[in-house]
């Protein structure tokens, strides 16, 4: 699968620790391999989430693409 990133991921990214960021990286290449994440409710329902402590990786999947839309702490990142 492609990984795209969009301006609002990369900004979010830039904020993280570097702690974080290492883990995000993790998560991600497990996630260009095949691993899914949570499919999202309601009027999300066309995305998914990626878990990484408190931190959330949002991303969509269309045409065999993954597009990773934005990250940061679960209280924040669903607004």
């Amino acid at each position: 699968m492609e990984i795209y990133f969009t301006d609002t991921f990369k900004k979010a990214y830039k904020k993280l620790d570097n702690e974080m960021k290492e883990k995000v990286k993790k998560a991600i290449s497990k996630l260009a391999s095949g691993a899914g994440g949570k499919r999202l409710h309601y009027n999300l329902r066309d995305y998914f989430s990626i878990r990484i402590a408190d931190t959330r990786v949002i991303y969509k999947v269309k045409d065999n693409k993954i597009m990773l839309l934005s990250c940061g702490h679960r209280k924040k990142i669903y607004r």
